[in-house]
């Protein structure tokens, strides 16, 4: 199981590390709120469908949910984020912060509501 976990949070983070990099480049900068938040509510999102899922394999429930979407998502990232930003902008912090803690929960939910009308 926990290597199952450890391949999942690999296949995760190179995802994350990918999509993090695409983004910025778009964007125009290094660490960016924008693809942190992207990540993050994706993540939840895909955590919230993967967690609807009834896995007959509890290998890859654990490949795709713990690992995976935890090597996906980053609350490392976000507190890293936030920090660099401090001498920026009091309204980046707190509105990057409030995006992650308002936004990220929503995601998981609506990532479940798909997964149920899927499975109907």
């Amino acid at each position: 199981m926990a290597l199952a976990v450890a391949g999942g949070a690999a296949v995760g983070a190179v995802c994350r590390f990918l999509l993090g990099a695409a983004i910025d480049a778009i964007v125009g900068s290094g660490i960016s709120a924008i693809s942190t938040t992207v990540i993050n509510l994706l993540g939840c999102l895909l955590f919230g469908l993967v967690s609807s899922i009834a896995f007959d394999n509890p290998r890859l429930a654990a490949f795709c949910g713990t690992g995976f979407c935890g090597g996906f998502t980053t609350f490392s990232a976000f507190v890293i984020l936030l920090l660099a930003q401090a001498d920026t902008s009091v309204v980046l912090i707190v509105s990057v912060g409030l995006i992650h803690l308002l936004c990220c929960p929503l995601a998981y939910w609506l990532g479940t509501k798909c997964a149920r009308e899927v499975a109907e």
